[in-house]
């Protein structure tokens, strides 16, 4: 029964954990986000394969210390792999991602696990620390050296190059969409375009950090969260996703506004105006910068046809 009920809800902590340790790892890089950085490729495999297997390798001596074994602990990093795919697609962030990459360390995974814990089956003893010889040491040796040049080599190939073409149609998908719900509402407030701009730059970074699943429960249980609508606004009560562009819109260009006022030279590049009122919007540095770099790819040559104006720079 521990493997229907307790297993799964174990996966889920270590998913969890997973990324919450990862945010204090300066090399570690999420498989789905805005990051255009592929730096460490041999500690982010290394990372990816075996953090869930020492969690439960750690879990697995903690019972084992207590006069409790665990079987079928192989089962826990099957959840887990299946758990990181589900996971991708409620996030809305299937086209950021890269399968072939995750299916590699998933495999990986689960392959890795269900070799050492199978062995521990059979070996109660398993997760007691034994007295190593000096051949398995020195191959241990081998391994890190091996691990630590692998990490510091130049990328090759077209890695970045695929990443980059992921991200700008998952941009593009996200124009498409929010034009087609949301134009009416924010040209009630704004046709400014470059207004429009970061308007729907501010959008696909909170509809990324906040997907539809997540506002779904949030409009369910406003006690959760202060915030509620795709743009993330503060409110007395639960918001539309359409509620909530037209606030966050009028938000918006006040402080574009705000902002052009201070007349500061250091304003004059649009960039740095979507980086100013993203960190008035939410005062987060790290925010301020999704936001400029979504800001890139909304405002990019290809994407101008999704923004016609007159001659005044007014959408129509």
């Amino acid at each position: 029964m521990k493997e229907i009920f307790f297993y799964p809800i174990v996966a889920i902590i270590i998913l969890k954990l997973s990324g919450f340790v990862g945010k204090f790892i300066g090399e570690y890089e999420k498989v789905s986000s805005f990051s255009m950085k592929e730096e460490y490729p041999a500690f982010n495999a290394v990372y990816r394969i075996l953090f869930p297997v020492v969690a439960v390798f750690i879990m697995g001596s903690a019972f084992s210390y207590f006069g409790y074994f665990l079987p079928h602990l192989w089962l826990i990093p099957i959840y887990f792999c299946v758990l990181k795919f589900i996971f991708i697609y409620v996030m809305d962030r299937s086209e950021l991602a890269n399968f072939k990459y995750i299916l590699f360390t998933s495999i990986t995974t689960v392959l890795i696990s269900s070799f050492v814990f199978e062995i521990s089956s059979s070996d109660n003893n398993f997760f007691i620390p034994q007295k190593n010889d000096l051949v398995s040491q020195f191959w241990i040796m081998v391994i890190l050296f091996s691990y630590k040049i692998f990490d510091n080599m130049r990328i090759r190939g077209n890695s970045s190059t695929q990443k980059k073409e992921r991200l700008e149609k998952y941009i593009k998908m996200k124009i498409c969409r929010y034009i087609d719900l949301y134009k009416c509402d924010i040209v009630k407030v704004t046709t400014d375009i470059t207004i429009i701009k970061i308007i729907i730059s501010i959008m696909i970074v909170e509809d990324f950090n906040r997907p539809n699943a997540v506002r779904i429960i949030e409009r369910k249980f406003p006690f959760i969260c202060k915030t509620t609508g795709i743009m993330q606004i503060t409110s007395g009560r639960p918001l539309s996703d359409k509620e909530s562009v037209t606030m966050g819109s009028e938000l918006i260009k006040k402080y574009y506004n705000d902002t052009k006022k201070e007349e500061r030279a250091d304003y004059t590049s649009d960039f740095i105006i979507a980086r100013k009122v993203a960190l008035k919007y939410n005062n987060s540095e790290d925010y301020a910068e999704m936001v400029r770099e979504a800001f890139g790819y909304v405002n990019n040559s290809e994407n101008e046809s999704f923004f016609k104006s007159d001659s005044s720079n007014r959408w129509i």
